[in-house]
């Protein structure tokens, strides 16, 4: 619904006559109708996104490219895009270089968060926690993670055994060499990536994560997830 179209008529079609200056001075004056302000329409991209409603997503995405093509939201948007559009996708395998403790594998759960890290990322620090205890807490229901760093910026061998320590972290981790990073298309961390029968089911920041969401991805509920309902 929101994509930019050329009328060009039929293919063998006569040209329609040109407009000339009288026909255009007897058209009345309409206003352009008011773009949605950018901020609105990135609130209503994401929660097409947590409910991932890929078509409402995709068409509104398309929509905010049209309206504001420079505006520093796009990046952020496009990844949104670039994410959807691995759901389906077989998923690319784990080119581990070498595991931290013990290994792991995309076949020993029914379902597996892959979630890409680094040591010195303060949002890996905040959110790491979190999703050990999300782990704890439906693992019981086939939800299996591994963690996944590229060591990037120096990162040490202390560094990535304090990162766990401190996380309490209790699922396989491994140390690439970013070339697994590149094909499983991260390109910030942290970032989370849910695998089903060999396919990617979901693929984002894992702030963007909810119980419902979560719920429908461990138990292969329906989606989209439904409207939230309004107060």
């Amino acid at each position: 619904m929101l994509a930019a179209f050329l009328l060009v008529g039929c293919p063998h079609s006569p040209p329609p006559p040109p407009l000339t200056q009288e026909t255009l001075d007897l058209l009345p004056d309409a206003p352009m109708p008011a773009r949605v302000p950018a901020e609105d329409q990135v609130s209503a991209i994401q929660v097409s996104v947590m409910r991932v409603d890929v078509a409402a997503a995709n068409a509104e995405i398309a929509q905010f490219v049209l309206d504001w093509p420079t505006s520093p939201w796009r990046d952020l948007v496009e990844g949104w895009a670039a994410d959807l559009a691995t759901i389906g996708q077989p998923a690319p395998p784990l080119e581990v270089a070498q595991w931290v403790g013990p290994s792991g594998s995309l076949d020993d759960h029914a379902v597996t968060m892959v979630i890409f890290f680094e040591p010195w990322c303060p949002h890996c620090q905040q959110e790491m926690p979190g999703l050990e205890l999300l782990r704890r807490d439906y693992e019981a229901r086939g939800l299996g993670m591994i963690g996944v760093t590229a060591m990037t910026r120096g990162a040490t061998d202390e560094q990535l055994t304090a990162f766990i320590e401190q996380g309490f972290l209790r699922f396989p981790i491994g140390k690439e060499d970013g070339s697994m990073t590149e094909a499983w298309g991260v390109v910030g961390v942290p970032h989370a990536v849910f695998v089903r029968d060999g396919r990617v089911v979901w693929s984002g920041n894992p702030s963007l994560l909810t119980l419902d969401l979560v719920d429908a991805l461990v138990d292969d509920g329906p989606l989209p997830l439904p409207l939230p309902e309004m107060p």
